[in-house]
C-alpha cells in the first residue's frame, strides 16, 4: 500500500484517538455500535473494540478508513447540537 501524506496523518490521527479513548466515547454518543463502524471499514466489530481499548494498534487502509470515518461522525455530531 502506498501512503500519501494525508493517510500518513491520518494513521497517526487513529492512534492517538484509540489510545485517548477519544474514539470509543464519539463512537458510543453517536449511537453506533463496533461492528457497524467494522463493516465500513473492513474489519470485525472485535477489531473496532481492540483497537478502541488500546490492546491492538490500528494500521493500514482500514486504520485510515476508521479514522476518517470517525471525523464524519464527529462532523456530524457537531451539526446536530
Amino acid at each position: 500500500m502506498k501512503l500519501m501524506k494525508g493517510d500518513v496523518l491520518d494513521l497517526a490521527e487513529a492512534v492517538r484517538l484509540a489510545r485517548s479513548g477519544k474514539a470509543r466515547d464519539l463512537r458510543r454518543r453517536c449511537g453506533v455500535d463496533a461492528s457497524a463502524i467494522g463493516a465500513v471499514c473492513g474489519v470485525t466489530g472485535g477489531a473496532i473494540t481492540r483497537w478502541e481499548n488500546g490492546e491492538r494498534r490500528p494500521t493500514g487502509k482500514a486504520a485510515i478508513a476508521w479514522v476518517r470515518l470517525l471525523r464524519e461522525l464527529s462532523d456530524a455530531e457537531q451539526g446536530s447540537r
